[in-house]
């Protein structure tokens, strides 16, 4: 560059600057990688644009990106479009990650509990026998609350733009009580070190899901620090299930499907639950001590 004027570098900045802003001007903004589009209530969480509108950046930052390209603003997130459910008969009981998502409650979480019961519930297209093959075969059971939870991680990772995914919450806790079983002298820190990764997940799912009712204006129903409890991480357990599957019928518009396990237990649906409160409501602890409780108090 030795003999060239110094009058023309502030040129060959402003050309330089000008291509990188056209090139980036003509490239196609980014779009969410949800497979089924919805238009969420839950919209902070993402950078919305309307597709008409184009990039959504001020004259001013227009400016700045002419002369300095690394200014030029990031292509922001579109919000995806409504579409109805429509629910595929074909792929049931395995329905795959979908927005909204699945109201996969506590009956289609644990099937085994459908066994006892008598009408036909959640998951479709369980048969009877399939559900008591569940019950006394707690392997098959825990094989399908895995899936449950792949599909519920998947869906929150597209709905709120953060989080691992079902795969990367799964496989871990998955290989490291294969390899426990198979050698446990040798891989016991991994078979342990699995639960605690699923343990550790718990709590980030406890948290997106109360962060899911916050955000439309709800009271947040878990009470995370239970999951440190003995005895008390099974109960908030069973009412993360419970209430994110509420939530997917609120952003459905639909009716919450019949969750048995949720009726017999009435404390999985009290919304603001204490320890206080579930200890001294015996009415919360099982739907036989409420009916006993009334009949005494209209004697």
């Amino acid at each position: 560059m030795q003999g060239l004027p110094l009058q023309i570098f502030p040129f060959l900045g402003i050309v330089a600057s000008s291509a990188a802003a056209a090139v980036h001007r003509s490239l196609p903004t980014f779009t969410s990688i949800s497979p089924s589009p919805v238009r969420s209530p839950v919209a902070p969480l993402m950078h919305s644009t309307s597709a008409a509108a184009g990039p959504s950046y001020s004259s001013l930052s227009r400016l700045n990106a002419f002369r300095f390209p690394w200014t030029a603003p990031q292509p922001t997130i579109r919000e995806p479009e409504v579409l109805p459910y429509e629910p595929d008969e074909e792929a049931l009981p395995f329905e795959p990650p979908q927005l909204p998502g699945v109201p996969r409650n506590l009956n289609w979480a644990f099937p085994s509990f459908g066994a006892v019961v008598g009408e036909e519930r959640d998951p479709k297209g369980w048969p009877k026998a399939a559900k008591w093959i569940a019950l006394l075969a707690p392997p098959i059971g825990l094989a399908w609350y895995l899936w449950y939870k792949w599909a519920i991680e998947e869906e929150l990772r597209m709905f709120m733009g953060k989080g691992l995914g079902g795969t990367l919450v799964v496989a871990p806790f998955v290989a490291g009580v294969v390899a426990g079983i198979v050698d446990y002298d040798t891989f016991e820190p991994a078979f342990w070190g699995a639960f605690a990764w699923i343990y550790l997940n718990q709590y980030f799912l406890y948290k997106k899901v109360n962060e899911l009712f916050a955000n439309r204006g709800l009271t947040e129903p878990l009470a995370v620090w239970w999951l440190l409890l003995p005895g008390f991480n099974f109960v908030v357990g069973a009412r993360q299930v419970y209430f994110l599957a509420e939530y997917w019928s609120i952003e459905r518009g639909v009716e919450m499907p019949t969750d048995d396990f949720a009726e017999f237990f009435p404390f999985v649906r009290e919304e603001d639950l204490t320890i206080a409160k579930l200890l001294t409501t015996p009415s919360l602890w099982a739907r036989p001590i409420a009916t006993w409780l009334d009949s005494r108090d209209n004697k």
